[in-house]
């Protein structure tokens, strides 16, 4: 459920920084790097360092302490495994997993400073993650349409060969691989992981897959705090998270994004016109190759207020077209059907693994 954490304590290592930048403990590799301010005129001091596993990174502050610890737990817990490579499917799916992952970030923050517990750590980032099954050509697609009311940014999206979505292909977004809502906050990422992978390695990807990976990322410590339930907190600390509410909040966040009304009476209106070739790309032919949304603003030389008037529209007539539904998706008391992908990019299905049972 949790892939990438970083939390803000203030520890003290258990050798001094100076020592630690001799890199004489063959498990870590510190570095440091004296940077120049132009307003204050004064050289400063940045150190950092990770573990060789590459799973925790640390970052100091000017007292030499300890303030930054980010850790991927997927990697923490295959390198307390002693594997070499990824084998939980690029997920925390269970409880159990979950405490594992978080035990082994802890390992971590013991040997360098000692006693350290879960209370200690308050949590600036939390990214959290599942490898649902759904088919990605058909919900990228879908899913740029959509608004979150966390994100006012426009939404982005990325195809795997890097081409325009304006080019001559039969369907523009048959290669779309990400579709991103940046806020300032909060980020929720979908994209293909097997051939997000499988690029990386510069290898083919198969035609058909059958998981959208969705990350949903929360920065801020109160920001946090607040997602969890906690408004008037500045923070929340590690031992205050769990697999359960972890999931609650990926859940409601996701949810958020079905502030729709219920499927209209379909009328013969230039909205509805737009909203059912927007769901068809392979008949943008007729609209130059565009989409049908980019056309009407081209063609019709309207104002901006009035082009993201007829936008705000036309995506809600395509999500509600669609019947496309995160609450079906996310049920409240279990887990939705996921899909655990191996370092080959090879997929398996996992039927709704647990629920809570209430």
């Amino acid at each position: 459920m949790i892939d990438t954490i970083t939390v803000s304590p203030s520890l003290t290592p258990y050798a001094s920084l100076d020592e630690l930048l001799k890199n004489e403990d063959t498990n870590y590799v510190f570095s440091a790097r004296n940077t120049h301010h132009s307003q204050s005129g004064q050289d400063k001091s940045r150190a950092w360092g990770q573990d060789t596993s590459k799973s925790v990174r640390f970052g100091f502050d000017e007292d030499k302490k300890i303030n930054r610890v980010e850790g991927n737990l997927p990697k923490l817990l295959d390198a307390a495994r002693g594997n070499l490579k990824p084998s939980n499917g690029i997920q925390i799916k269970t409880q159990a997993e979950f405490d594992a992952g978080v035990s082994a970030l802890l390992f971590e923050l013991i040997k360098l400073c000692g006693n350290v517990s879960c209370s200690d750590l308050p949590i600036s980032r939390i990214d959290l993650v599942l490898n649902l099954h759904l088919n990605p050509r058909e919900v990228l697609p879908l899913m740029r349409h959509a608004r979150h009311p966390m994100v006012r940014r426009e939404t982005e999206t990325y195809r795997n060969d890097g081409s325009s979505w304006k080019s001559n292909l039969v369907n523009p977004f048959e290669n779309l691989n990400t579709v991103r809502f940046s806020g300032t906050k909060t980020v929720i990422t979908l994209y293909d992981k097997v051939r997000q992978l499988l690029s990386k390695q510069g290898k083919t990807w198969p035609d058909e897959t059958i998981c959208v990976r969705v990350e949903v990322q929360l920065k801020g410590k109160a920001h946090i705090a607040k997602a969890f339930g906690q408004p008037e907190a500045n923070y929340i600390t590690l031992d205050e998270v769990n697999f359960e509410n972890c999931y609650h909040v990926f859940r409601s966040i996701l949810c958020q994004f079905d502030h729709v009304g219920k499927l209209p009476l379909f009328k013969p209106n230039l909205v509805n016109l737009l909203a059912t070739h927007e769901l068809y790309p392979e008949c943008w032919g007729i609209y130059g190759g565009m989409s049908p949304l980019e056309w009407y603003r081209t063609t019709s030389k309207v104002t901006d207020k009035t082009f993201k008037e007829m936008r705000r529209q036309v995506r809600r007539a395509v999500m509600e077209l669609k019947q496309f539904n995160w609450h079906e998706i996310l049920h409240p008391t279990q887990l939705p059907d996921l899909v655990d992908i191996d370092h080959k990019g090879r997929e398996t299905f996992i039927p709704s693994p647990w629920g809570w049972g209430r």
